[in-house]
């Protein structure tokens, strides 16, 4: 079977033409070819797609050397061989050097067919190394983009992401030097960050740039684009990124060539991945002062609540205690009702306070070396009221010997007092509370409660999160417990987890000091009946 091939003829002479046909189809291919004669029908057909050249050398108004200077200069590479009646060696070679496959000697045309087959093969070679460039340039560009993801990845501060940037865009386009602007006013830009290792660029430079076109240019385009220059250095290119809150232009060079096509769109592909890495940057930064911001007002709010909840409490005492006079008998549930919505209100002002450190990293410490059984003991006493209120039984399961930490008694004491709390909120309808001390330095509460889903493991210490569902009706709290727990926690070199919980058998909180040996979870038989403590 032939192979198809489109063959463009320079040849006045229709004879040798039909020939040079002839000996091609010998060799296997099956020509659709076009005769031309002169320079213009010839610059025509070269608007087309064309296999292969041939060509005349010899013609009246233009020749084959003509022809190939014309070729090059519009950047045709489709294969060109010189057919000629006679042609010099020296002649020949010239061709050859100026860009021809072949040349045949018309009166040894047998030798065309395989001299084409030779070009077309070197031109799918060609090809074929090309489109392998361009997939391992590919390959490259993406192999960048993973390592600026991971590079970025490494923090959170919009300037330090700019400079990381900055500095991967100048390797990945081959560059020299970069430099990062931003819109200082509607005339000038201003450098944020320069990078310029080999100091090409004049001291005098670091200032301000009349360069707001420029930034509108890249702005508009979308893309990267070349003609970027910077004073010192022959070629730029430049390339802006735009997020919500901000826009910068980002401008590379170097002194030796321009830009090519390939590294334009590698600075477009890192520059979608730098946009991306700056916008979380800017997302994270607000996010943080927006949370700094609350927890400025809750410890502001928690503060200014304690001035006026000091005085009720202060006269809630006193008519407690008859400082005020003798209390009318009806008096006395109100006051008691008073009394206890005093010290809630106390609790959660506490709470509230807790937490507004936490977040700022302004609560200090007292570590000590203590008995974590001494401490859930304590606890346990503290809770002893609710937990009569609720007929519920709270029990210690401890060794006889002192477990020895190092940590802060008030902290620690305020972890156990959530953990036990939560756990008779949630105790169930047959409620019991026990609280473990291990030798290894570990402390579990445990409850005969709802138990919480497997997908709520880790939200039950989120900040206001409360868990909530058929099976788990509303109960009354903020939601700030065990936020202040697992962040008191590790404010004393211990973690706090809940240990795998099944629904409708309970859960296990494991407060473990550092140094504790790990514990293995082993699963729970759907038949085993779960302890009740009567």
């Amino acid at each position: 079977m032939s192979d198809p091939v489109r063959v463009l003829i320079l040849e006045d002479n229709p004879d040798d033409a039909e020939l040079a046909i002839i000996e091609l189809e010998r060799a296997g291919l099956a020509p659709n070819w076009r005769r031309v004669e002169t320079k213009q029908d010839f610059e025509v057909a070269l608007t087309e797609t064309w296999d292969l050249i041939l060509a005349d050398n010899n013609l009246p108004t233009f020749d084959g050397k003509g022809a190939l200077q014309r070729v090059a200069a519009l950047g045709v590479e489709t294969p060109f061989i010189i057919v000629s009646g006679s042609i010099g060696e020296e002649e020949a070679v010239a061709g050859m050097q100026s860009g021809a496959a072949d040349y045949v000697l018309k009166d040894r045309l047998a030798r065309l067919g395989q001299a084409a087959r030779r070009a077309l093969e070197r031109r799918a070679d060609q090809v074929r190394r090309a489109e392998a460039e361009q997939r391992l340039q590919q390959l490259e560009r993406l192999r960048g983009g993973v390592e600026l993801a991971t590079d970025l990845a490494a923090s959170l501060e919009p300037q330090n992401v700019l400079e990381r940037v900055l500095r991967r865009l100048v390797a990945a386009a081959a560059a020299e030097t970069g430099v990062l602007l931003a819109a200082a006013d509607e005339q000038a830009l201003e450098v944020v960050s320069v990078y310029d290792p080999e100091g090409r660029l004049p001291e005098t430079w670091y200032q301000r740039i009349e360069a707001a076109a420029l930034l509108a240019a890249a702005a508009g385009s979308g893309v990267a684009i070349r003609d970027a220059e910077l004073e010192g250095l022959a070629y730029g290119a430049a390339l802006a990124l735009r997020t919500e809150a901000s826009a910068v232009l980002v401008v590379v060079g170097r002194t030796e060539s321009d830009f090519t096509d390939s590294e334009l769109e590698t600075l477009n592909l890192l520059g979608s991945v730098a946009v991306l890495a700056l916008r979380n940057a800017e997302l994270f930064s607000a996010a943080a002062a927006a949370s700094e911001a609350k927890s400025e007002f809750l410890n502001m709010a928690a503060h200014e609540l304690r001035t006026p909840l000091s005085v009720i409490n202060g006269y809630v005492s006193m008519l407690r205690d008859g400082t005020l006079g003798p209390p009318a008998s009806a008096w006395m549930d109100v006051i008691e009702i008073l009394s206890g919505k005093t010290v809630e209100l106390s609790h959660l002002v506490d709470s509230i306070l807790t937490a507004a450190r936490l977040e700022s990293s302004a609560l200090d410490g007292n570590e000590q070396e203590l008995d974590l059984v001494q401490l859930a003991s304590e606890s346990l006493r503290r809770a002893e009221p609710r937990a009569r209120l609720l007929e519920a039984n709270v029990l210690l399961d401890a060794p006889d010997l002192p477990v020895l930490v190092r940590c802060d008694p008030e902290q620690v004491a305020r972890i156990l007092d959530n953990l036990v709390d939560n756990a008779l909120t949630y105790a169930g309808t047959q409620p019991w509370v026990r609280l473990s001390v291990k030798r290894e330095g570990r402390v579990e509460v445990e409850d005969a409660g709802p138990g919480i889903p497997e997908e709520c493991r880790e939200r039950v210490f989120e900040r206001f999160y409360r868990v909530s569902g058929a099976t788990l009706p509303p109960q009354p709290g903020t939601g700030l417990g065990l936020f202040i727990a697992r962040g008191l926690a590790e404010r004393n070199h211990a973690t706090l987890e809940l240990a795998p919980s099944w629904l409708g058998r309970g859960a296990r909180f494991v407060l473990r000091f550092a140094g504790a040996a790990p514990e293995v979870d082993l699963p729970q038989p759907a038949d085993q009946a779960v302890e009740t403590l009567a």
